[in-house]
């Protein structure tokens, strides 16, 4: 019988994408099928977002996920189980399926090894979980619709200048229920990016993506070094992001929105600057040690 992934989908384009990359790379390395639990994605405006991408696995069934609902769960520590209870470490051994939870923030080749089929959730934010599909996303996080006309005529901009996008994350950062989750980028960080790019390409033209456009106008201006793209909704999210992998270089936030805009940016010369801090002081033990690539500038 052929052996299955399931991958529990849920957060905002960035975070489905996170979690589909390793759910791939996994099945590849297993030699199973991918399915996805999209349960979640019901229950978010957002919804399941990786449908304008051109995947390839199928969505779970009621049934195929309720196999994985009894299962035996261990810690990180195989041999502190085996002692503590060598009937559970048994049955883990043999079960056919298993869950896999994220165990930690930063990248665990443990999350790699298990026997059997597995359902799979967590956040899974490392290039490290996917890097040797990197060819088979490139192809796969593809638009499956075209363009138009107004996202056409910024993308030949795109193409026909040395094109820099800056993705300014405003919105849900700075509300009350997240604003001390993320670490909050001030005007600093984009002035800093911007004179590095500047330093190294004179010429550059600055494409802003923002969930706050009116800000970015008022902090940046009107000259022709800085053009701002906003005809696009957040539904149409995956548009933007399209448009930012465009780009020949990239200034991200720190979202995974404008992580996945510069990582699939193919542009062998690129510059990606990025944030040295990502979480605030609510998650201030999240580390992003393995976040980042290693070429990626952090500011």
């Amino acid at each position: 019988m052929q052996k299955i992934i399931v991958t529990k989908i849920f957060g905002g384009l960035g975070n489905q994408m996170f979690q589909y990359a390793f759910g791939a790379n996994l099945a590849k390395i297993h030699n199973a099928d991918l399915l996805l639990d999209i349960r979640s994605c019901s229950n978010s405006p957002r919804g399941f977002m990786l449908s304008n991408f051109n995947i390839t696995a199928k969505i779970a069934s009621e049934s195929e996920i309720k196999k994985f609902e009894d299962v035996v769960k261990l810690g990180r520590n195989t041999f502190a189980n085996f002692l503590s209870s060598p009937f559970k470490y048994m049955k883990y051994l043999t079960q056919r399926n298993c869950r896999i939870p994220e165990r930690s923030h930063t990248y665990n080749e443990y999350n790699l090894h298990f026997n059997g089929n597995a359902y799979i959730y967590g956040a899974w934010q490392s290039p490290k979980y996917f890097c040797n599909i990197r060819n088979e996303l490139y192809k796969i996080y593809t638009l499956k619709s075209k363009i138009d006309d107004k996202n056409l005529n910024i993308l030949e901009k795109i193409a026909k200048t040395n094109s820099v996008s800056i993705h300014i994350r405003r919105g849900d950062y700075i509300s009350e229920k997240y604003k001390n989750d993320f670490a909050q980028l001030g005007i600093d960080y984009y002035e800093k990016a911007i004179e590095y790019i500047k330093n190294k390409y004179p010429d550059a033209v600055f494409f802003i993506f923002s969930n706050d456009i009116n800000w970015c106008k008022n902090n940046f201006g009107h000259s022709n070094t800085f053009k701002y793209v906003d005809q696009n909704s957040e539904l149409a999210g995956h548009i933007d992001m399209y448009l930012m992998s465009q780009c020949k270089h990239n200034i991200i936030a720190n979202s995974t929105f404008s992580w996945w805009g510069a990582w699939l940016n193919q542009n062998e010369s690129k510059i990606v600057i990025c944030p040295s801090k990502w979480f605030g002081p609510n998650l201030k033990n999240h580390s992003i040690r393995d976040l980042y690539e290693e070429s990626w500038i952090k500011l």
